[in-house]
């Protein structure tokens, strides 16, 4: 049996012509390229049926995926709302979960105090705005950063503009920094 490789050597490429003459060399030279045209288009038509069902499988998981958080996201918010209506006194079997929540909480504000004070700064006791632990007032809402005591001194005065109890010999406020006097 002929190779096509064998067959094409000896017919085409100017071997044995004794039995083709070449209006069925050209034929057959047509029928090769139909014949390769039509497995270009076939595979063409596969890669492009692959791609399409690999596009559809990944906007399906995209899909799911969405729901997943969705679910996730749900489940969070009913935690949150059952800790906030139940926490102090929740069913027998979500009591570890429940205090597990509450210790992470605890967990969560220790460090960020911590932070506050690694970055200098304290809560308004007014409004809950981080202020600079220098300031004396706070920027946001206007109210004291300090609860002042009367010095130890044998005289003190009060300011007149924030109500701080200074020593009496002072040049200006330890509140608020105004001229005394």
């Amino acid at each position: 049996m002929m190779t096509f490789q064998a067959f094409l050597e000896k017919n085409i490429y100017g071997g044995d012509m004794k039995c083709i003459n070449s209006a069925i060399k050209g034929d057959l030279i047509m029928s090769i390229f139909d014949e390769i045209g039509k497995l270009i288009v076939e595979t063409g038509q596969n890669a492009a049926q692959r791609t399409r069902g690999i596009s559809d499988a990944m906007k399906l998981n995209s899909m799911i995926s969405e729901e997943e958080r969705s679910i996730k996201n749900a489940f969070y918010q009913i935690g949150k709302k059952y800790c906030e209506l139940f926490g102090g006194n929740p069913d027998q079997n979500l009591v570890q979960l429940v205090n597990e929540v509450r210790d992470s909480m605890e967990k969560i504000q220790t460090y960020s105090d911590q932070i506050k004070q690694i970055k200098g700064i304290v809560s308004c006791s007014s409004c809950g705005s981080e202020v600079s632990n220098e300031s004396s007032f706070c920027e946001f809402c206007g109210a004291s950063m300090y609860s002042f005591q009367t010095p130890s001194g044998s005289g003190s005065i009060h300011c007149g503009d924030c109500g701080a109890s200074t020593e009496s010999d002072a040049a200006f406020c330890i509140g608020c920094g105004c001229k005394l006097g």
